[in-house]
């Protein structure tokens, strides 16, 4: 019953998130997912958190490369998350891609 609880305001605001998204309000989105991932990894869901945090990083390259600090939260948030789940070959891939965003 707790896990409902939570799911139900959480499927809205991934809701709310797609529907700006699809507006072209990738800014407003970001930030609606910026919240689902970080309550999806403090609720203990890290695979979720992860798919949204990619979700996050993907929507950042393909439509607003200007939310720089939001690349680098989703992608720290990978990173703690893949180390978490013991992916240790893809937390040094994020790992990588941050230092990256750093040099550029």
């Amino acid at each position: 019953m707790a896990s409902q609880i939570f799911v139900d305001p959480m499927r809205d605001l991934l809701r709310r998130a797609d529907s700006l998204m699809r507006a072209g309000r990738w800014s407003e989105a970001v930030e609606l997912y910026e919240s689902a991932a970080d309550a999806l990894e403090r609720g203990g869901f890290d695979l979720k958190s992860v798919a949204v945090s990619r979700q996050i990083v993907a929507i950042i390259a393909a439509s607003a490369p200007e939310l720089t600090v939001a690349r680098v939260a989703a992608l720290t948030r990978l990173e703690r998350l893949y180390t978490r789940l013991g992916l240790s070959t893809e937390a040094e891939d994020v790992r990588r891609s941050l230092g990256e965003g750093q040099q550029q």
